[in-house]
């Protein structure tokens, strides 16, 4: 019988039960080793709690979470001129950074003006 196929267990049975025929174990690297994928870096995973701290209006999390994105990736950011890819990496990262805090600042001030009703007016003839 083919891996994967049920058999019945017992023909006598008014109502019979299937009962799982074990596959034989794989052979071959592939089945051995799981499928590693690259996780992200933790300032990356930072930016994406920022990003969502942002889309839920929670600006004071948005902040701290910013802070700390800074300093992983200040504390992970190599001396310029260290390699070509360091190099664009450290661009990447600040260009990131710079992106996020336009974000929270436009956030902000979006929050202020709307609570002072500078956005909530009406035009009238």
């Amino acid at each position: 019988m083919p891996d994967g196929l049920m058999r019945p267990a017992d023909s006598s049975d008014a109502d019979p039960q299937p009962v799982p025929v074990p596959a034989a174990p794989a052979t071959g690297s592939a089945a051995t080793l799981p499928q590693v994928r690259p996780s992200r870096r933790l300032s990356d995973k930072v930016l994406l709690a920022f990003h969502q701290a942002c889309d839920e209006g929670r600006l004071d999390f948005a902040r701290k979470l910013l802070i700390l994105a800074e300093e992983l990736l200040d504390k992970s950011s190599t001396l310029p001129g260290a390699n070509w890819r360091a190099e664009h990496e450290r661009r990447r990262a600040t260009d990131t950074l710079v992106a996020a805090h336009e974000r929270l600042w436009e956030l902000r001030h979006a929050e202020g003006a709307s609570s002072r009703g500078a956005w909530n007016y009406a035009i009238s003839d």
